[in-house]
């Protein structure tokens, strides 16, 4: 080990002996804090693992023992018995505490939380005003490609009764977006602000009507309209369902907590652990 200022910082790049026990090999040592290999794993995105985790590796121990070589000369220099700085460690320690006991006690929570199917229906029916179109809204498919022959061939089998996906397969400059795009229910605005070009064009088609291929952006892009929701009109419930469980699990998370730290409150003012909890 190698004094660094006043502390000393010793890194340790082992082999692995075993499989069994290579979480536990120890890849980097500051003083008494050890970091292993199964920490460094469980650490690193999944996606930046898979893509180089040799490199990912090096990189995460090195910021650790970096990160950990400056906190404990923090420490050893007093900085953390500053008032101000003592202050906001308390703060901090007390948000991730809070933090992790509310999400200990909605974890327990699971069968009190779930939305079922039925509490969606209902919401729905009970709030259809809210689900009232204020303008047009439509369903269409939106296909784009780098070429204009691609873009031909590809509005040309969709008009012939062509598999979408298949299309979209062959075609497409971006397939998930592709794919994807019949999944949502656009208003008119919302069209306007990222496909100007076709705004015109959806009021003089009829489901399942293609538009004529246009340049958008460096690409040629056709919609197929699929369905059109005039001004006043309530889409399934269907198109819903998604922002409903959105709402009803924020509501039954917030409530859920809500009774948690009454219920907490109660028991501490019996035991005495608050007392006049009002007061200023």
């Amino acid at each position: 080990m190698r004094q660094l200022g006043f502390i000393s910082a010793m890194v340790l790049l082992s082999a692995c002996s075993s499989a069994s026990d290579n979480d536990k090999r120890i890849m980097a040592e500051v003083g008494t804090d050890a970091l292993t290999y199964g920490e460094v794993k469980s650490a690193i995105p999944y996606a930046v693992w898979q893509a180089d985790s040799i490199n990912a590796t090096h990189e995460y121990v090195k910021q650790w023992t970096m990160s950990r070589l400056l906190a404990t000369e923090a420490e050893r220099l007093g900085l953390h018995e500053l008032s101000d700085v003592a202050e906001r460690i308390r703060i901090h320690r007390d948000d991730v505490l809070i933090e992790t006991l509310r999400d200990r006690a909605l974890n327990s929570l699971t069968d009190e939380i779930r939305v079922s199917e039925s509490e969606i229906e209902a919401y729905f029916e009970t709030h259809k005003d809210q689900f009232t179109l204020r303008e047009r809204h439509v369903r269409l498919r939106v296909h784009s490609a780098v070429s204009l022959d691609l873009a031909t061939a590809a509005r040309a089998e969709l008009d012939n009764g062509g598999d979408w996906n298949q299309i979209v397969d062959r075609y497409a400059a971006d397939k998930e977006a592709a794919l994807a795009s019949s999944q949502t229910l656009r208003s008119l605005t919302s069209i306007d602000e990222v496909l100007p070009e076709f705004v015109m064009a959806i009021s003089t088609l009829s489901p399942p009507s293609i538009s004529r291929i246009r340049p958008v952006g460096g690409q040629f892009v056709f919609i197929q309209l699929l369905e059109t929701y005039p001004p006043g009109s309530v889409p399934d419930i269907s198109w819903a369902k998604d922002r409903i469980l959105d709402w009803l699990t924020i509501e039954k998370r917030r409530l859920a907590l809500l009774s948690f730290e009454q219920n907490l409150l109660l028991k501490a003012q019996a035991d005495g652990t608050v007392r006049n909890p009002s007061s200023p």
